[in-house]
Order: C-alpha cells, then sequence, then structure tokens
C-alpha cells in the first residue's frame, strides 16, 4: 500500500513536469513564431533596401550621363573660347597694321608656341 501512494506521487510529479514542459513548449512555439515574423519583417526590409539601391544605381547613372553631358558641353565651350580668342587675335593684328603675310604668320607661330605652355595671349601689347 505505501509503494501504491508512493508510485502515485511519483506519477503525479511526473505529471506536474510534464505539464511545465508543456508549458515550456508553448513558450518556445510562441517565441519560434516571433522569430518567424521578426524574420519576415528583416526580409520586408532587406527588400525595401534592395530597391533603394537600386533607384540610388538609377540615379547614378543619370548623374553620370549628366556630367557626360556636362563635359562635352565643357569642350564645347574650350572651343568657343579658343575661337574668339583667334578672333581677338586676328582683330588686334590687324587693328595694329599687320597686313604683310610674313609678319602674320610670324605673329601665328609665336601665339601658337604661347598656347603651347598654356599662355594664352590676347594682345601683346596690353
Amino acid at each position: 500500500m505505501r509503494l501504491d501512494v508512493d508510485l502515485l506521487k511519483l506519477n503525479v510529479d511526473l505529471l506536474r513536469l510534464d505539464v511545465d514542459l508543456l508549458r515550456l513548449d508553448v513558450d518556445l512555439l510562441r517565441l519560434n513564431v516571433d522569430l518567424l515574423r521578426l524574420n519576415i519583417d528583416l526580409l520586408r526590409l532587406n527588400f525595401d533596401l534592395l530597391r533603394l539601391n537600386f533607384d540610388l544605381l538609377r540615379l547614378n547613372f543619370d548623374l553620370l550621363r549628366l556630367n557626360f553631358d556636362l563635359l562635352k558641353l565643357d569642350v564645347d565651350l574650350l572651343r568657343l573660347d579658343i575661337d574668339l580668342l583667334r578672333l581677338k587675335n586676328a582683330l588686334a593684328i590687324r587693328n595694329r597694321g599687320y597686313t604683310d603675310k610674313t609678319h602674320l604668320r610670324r605673329f601665328q607661330e609665336f601665339l601658337d608656341t604661347k598656347r603651347e605652355k598654356g599662355i594664352t595671349l590676347l594682345c601683346p601689347y596690353k
């Protein structure tokens, strides 16, 4: 009889332990559900960041294209500056009375050598 009572107490203790383990399983399942929700939120965030990255890459490409167009415009403006400087030099030569072709050729060679050195002269007598 005493053994039956001890066995019953042991059985009750085991049932209590079983209930505690079931509660722990429920808590772990809830934690797992929360982690899955967090994982879904992180995946959504990752997708949004990838979309943002793609938009930024597209913007970067558009800015590079704009930069290239501005560089082409800059080259065109530099060519226009060179043409204007040549015109001003021709007018300065004409105003100084250089009508002789030899003097004109020598003066143009002088301007070309200065231009090669990076020096632009509108008129040597300023």
